[in-house]
């Protein structure tokens, strides 16, 4: 895949995992109809799937036709697929959702003077971004490539809407940190990404802060993602620590969003904090989140003390071979985390190799390359 692809696939992937929804003029400008989107976004990231479908499909009686049904309907089965990744029906049901919904966005945009019509052109971009995380996740990277190329005139001109807007902010937030960040993390993609206008992290940071407090409906998104960054590419849990902890009382069901707060704890050195949730992720009965949870508590082992366990816990997670490359770069990084304290430089050196390879994040790269360098 090109290197310009490549980034700009990242800045996607990013964005296109929770930011599914903006203000319509059609739905917004009806009360009752903007109550039901906004109902229905809450039951999707509350993983409540069930009675959000009821809701889109009410919501869909009134506003007929409207890119935004098929857009959520995509998303809330993606939460059902995500992040085991392995029920080809729903994928395949969640590619024709998305595509119906960039084609009827497509059409708004061009019955539309000028082609300014931001609603419609935030539902294509969410559109085709998760169209090309789906491509990704199935190492299509020329399908990935073109949804990519086929969004990124949307990112350029997110600055346009941002005040009418205010879910723009997340996307120029994610665009303006990343373009710079990684970079910084490959640097051989300095050569290229002067194609790409130049990004700001300080700017998107901040961008990302707005998102979260002014949002119509990206609040919860936007926080997530500001933390996420925070813990995972600045280092910094204890300043994540907050904004993730909101997210996961937002949506106290969202097990992903726990997940994620249960992380950042564990990397804040709280791991007694962090016991109910690893109890909660081990007894989902959705076996990728019991993964989690023993990833989790492996970690929390590994804290404590209890080498024996934390190794047996990774090692589990490993043998799981789950799709889900964090899981398995984390319960590599732990059993590196087991080789060093028991003296056994090679296979420490073999499991940060590993991370290397299958995480992106500062988080766990730079402690891998650090132990590298010095042994």
């Amino acid at each position: 895949m090109p290197l310009f692809n490549r980034l700009l696939l990242i800045i996607l992937f990013i964005f296109s995992t929770l930011t599914t929804s903006a203000q319509y003029a059609e739905l917004s400008g009806n009360p009752a109809s903007r109550a039901q989107l906004t109902t229905a976004v809450e039951q999707i990231y509350n993983f409540q799937p069930t009675t959000a479908d009821a809701t889109l499909a009410a919501l869909g009686r009134t506003n007929p036709d409207h890119p935004v049904i098929e857009l959520l309907q995509a998303v809330n089965l993606y939460w059902q697929w995500f992040p085991a990744r392995t029920n080809k029906t729903q994928e395949q049901r969640i590619r024709a959702l998305l595509q119906i919904a960039s084609k009827a966005s497509e059409k708004w945009m061009a019955a539309s003077k000028g082609n300014q019509n931001p609603e419609a052109m935030y539902a294509y971009f969410s559109a085709q971004a998760l169209l090309a995380k789906l491509d990704n996740f199935a190492h299509a990277n020329f399908g990935a490539a073109g949804h990519a190329k086929n969004a990124y005139p949307y990112i350029k001109r997110c600055n346009d809407y941002q005040q009418q807007y205010p879910d723009f902010y997340m996307v120029s937030g994610l665009y303006n940190y990343l373009r710079e960040k990684y970079p910084e993390i490959h640097p051989f993609y300095k050569t290229v990404v002067w194609v790409m206008r130049s990004g700001n992290k300080e700017l998107g940071l901040k961008q990302l802060g707005v998102a979260a407090q002014q949002s119509l409906f990206s609040k919860a998104e936007a926080g997530f993602y500001l933390g996420h960054i925070l813990l995972d590419y600045e280092k910094k849990p204890l300043a994540a620590l907050p904004i993730l902890q909101q997210t996961a009382q937002m949506y106290p069901n969202n097990l992903y969003m726990n997940a994620k707060y249960a992380d950042a704890l564990l990397a804040a050195d709280r791991p007694a904090q962090a016991l109910p949730i690893i109890a909660r992720l081990r007894a989902s009965s959705d076996a990728t989140y019991r993964l989690f949870g023993q990833l989790y508590q492996a970690r929390y082992d590994l804290l404590a003390g209890k080498l024996t366990e934390a190794q047996t816990g990774a090692t589990a997670v490993l043998r799981a071979n789950p799709t889900d490359e964090t899981l398995l770069a984390w319960a590599n990084v732990v059993l590196a985390r087991v080789s060093q304290r028991q003296g056994q430089t090679k296979p420490a050196r073999a499991y940060y190799k590993t991370a290397i390879d299958l995480s992106e994040y500062p988080l766990l790269r730079d402690e891998a390359n650090a132990y590298l360098d010095s042994h």
